[in-house]
């Protein structure tokens, strides 16, 4: 089967949603399907190509569509900007030789849906939240084939507002290679302290994640004999953290670090962080945090926000949960786990037990068995 996958967007990008679009889209090729990426020809600091900044074999097609860039001028235009760049990539797509009528185009972007959807083209929308726009993003759904949810929350409320096909998709992982390393080893490899007490977070330093909580639990511990360790974000807004909490010796944040370092980092720590807050309703709601995936196979305990999101992929029998943007909460689980060290790996080997079922493949599967039974 062909299968066309359009974003208009930067690719590499150091955002988790590329890694998860290449991923995907690797799943799929590994499956025998004939796949293209369609994204801008833009300006990229990244001077890798996508599969070797992901660590992925090239078994698909990536094309880039030259456009006017009209993003250059988003301080001036506002969101007028963002949509008009999306309307000329559309077009562009839709003229591109390569894409063949009858493909069938999964995207991200609403305006592409709506543009494609009008010509006639088989869109499938992937949402990954609901915007509080309803009635506009309802417009632009409304021609589209079939709509690929990331969340039983999106798929809920966008089934609310399209009478298109919803499948419900959640994000996945791979098995983590170290599993069966030795975490000294591991930790010799990365300059992390081997008497230490691991608290991880990876991932970027947005609020709706959690990172503040991360830090302030961090910060009332303020044990010697633990390590707080943040792997990622964006250099600015490592260097305000860094700068911001140079008080707690115990909390390091190390930056930016390859694909490949990151399944190092959540098999040598003691306990994964998944903070998220709840003062947002993606997080709440909407998210399939691609970091619980990830997390998941490792076999290191985890401690999550009690949220409804992160409850449909795990329960307290793989997780301890703690209460959203409660330092304290967390500050007390962590306590726990120490103090429970058995009870927290049975939780980690019933988590590797979820993570063996949400596979890429399966999700490729899915995506599949979902367009080829609605264009039947």
């Amino acid at each position: 089967m062909r299968i066309a996958y359009a974003v208009n967007a930067r690719i590499p990008t150091e955002k988790a949603h590329g890694y998860q679009i290449m991923r995907f889209l690797s799943s799929l090729a590994s499956l025998d399907h004939e796949v293209t990426l369609y994204v801008p020809n833009r300006d990229n600091s990244i001077d890798t190509d996508a599969f070797s900044f992901y660590g992925l074999p090239p078994v698909f097609s990536v094309r880039y569509l030259r456009g006017p860039r009209l993003l250059r001028f988003v301080r001036l235009l506002g969101p007028v900007a963002f949509i008009a760049d999306s309307l000329f990539f559309a077009y562009a797509l839709h003229k591109e030789p390569s894409l063949e009528r009858e493909t069938p185009v999964i995207t991200r972007d609403p305006v592409i849906a709506w543009v494609l959807g009008r010509l006639g083209r088989h869109v499938f929308y992937n949402a990954h939240a609901w915007s509080k726009h309803r009635q506009l993003l309802r417009f632009l759904l409304s021609n589209v084939s079939g709509v690929v949810a990331n969340s039983s929350g999106t798929a809920r409320d966008t089934s609310l507002h399209t009478k298109a096909p919803v499948l419900t998709c959640p994000n996945a992982s791979d098995p983590n290679p170290y599993l069966v390393s030795n975490k000294n080893f591991l930790r010799q490899s990365l300059g992390i302290p081997l008497d230490a007490f691991v608290c991880l977070y990876t991932g970027h330093l947005y609020t709706w994640k959690g990172i503040d909580t991360f830090v302030q639990a961090a910060s009332l511990m303020n044990d010697p004999s633990m390590l707080w360790l943040v792997v990622g974000g964006l250099e600015s807004d490592v260097e305000r953290y860094r700068a911001l909490t140079k008080e707690t010796s115990s909390l390091h944040f190390a930056g930016y670090r390859p694909k490949e370092d990151i399944a190092k980092y959540l098999r040598a720590a003691d306990a994964l962080i998944l903070p998220n807050s709840a003062c947002s309703v993606e997080s709440r709601e909407y998210t399939s945090p691609l970091k619980l995936f990830e997390y998941l196979t490792s076999g290191t305990p985890i401690i999550a926000s009690d949220l409804p999101s992160i409850r449909k992929v795990v329960s307290e029998r793989s997780v301890l949960f703690a209460n959203p943007d409660d330092a304290e909460s967390f500050a007390q689980q962590v306590t726990e786990m120490r103090k429970n060290p058995t009870e927290a790996l049975n939780l980690a080997k019933e988590g590797l037990c979820i993570s063996a079922k949400a596979t890429w493949e399966a999700r490729a599967n899915d995506v599949v068995g979902f367009i080829q039974h609605t264009l039947r």
